[in-house]
This record gives C-alpha cells, sequence and structure tokens, in this order.
C-alpha cells in the first residue's frame, strides 16, 4: 500500500513506513466508527418493529390497490406514492 501525495505533503520530513503506518491506523478508526454508527442504529430499534412496518406497508398497499381497482377512474398520485415506496 502506497502512502497518499497528501500526506506526504502534510509531513515532508516523516518516513514512508510511518506514514504508512498513519494511514493504515486512520483507516482503522473510520472503519471501526463505521461499524459502531451501524451497530447503534440497527440494535436500538427492535426487530419485530421493523417487521410490524414492513407487514403494515404491505397491507396498506394491498388495500390501496384493491380499491383503486374498483373505481373507473385511475388515480395517479397515489400509484406513483406506491412505485416510489
Amino acid at each position: 500500500m502506497g502512502v497518499p501525495a497528501a500526506c506526504r505533503r502534510a509531513y515532508p520530513g516523516a518516513s514512508s513506513a510511518g506514514l504508512q503506518r498513519y494511514v493504515q491506523s486512520l483507516n482503522e478508526l473510520i472503519d471501526l466508527h463505521g461499524k459502531r454508527v451501524n451497530v447503534e442504529t440497527w440494535v436500538r430499534i427492535p426487530d419485530m418493529v421493523f417487521i410490524t412496518l414492513a407487514l403494515l406497508t404491505l397491507l396498506m398497499m394491498t388495500l390501496t390497490g384493491y380499491l383503486l381497482g374498483l373505481r373507473e377512474r385511475r388515480y395517479g398520485f397515489p400509484t406513483v406514492v406506491m412505485i416510489v415506496t
């Protein structure tokens, strides 16, 4: 793995091995932060909430499609909303 040119310009007196260790530890820090944010987001909300939300969405989309199919007139807005969802 090479040392980025920006690091060489920022630290002109540093050795290449030192800069490689710095870049590697910085990448590990960024990866660790990403994992922490991901875990913090998904563990905080119980799985049952996601399942219930998905089932309610499916039910509402099915009922909306069925009721719009019973009418003779087409409604564009609800169709576009369901497509985007």
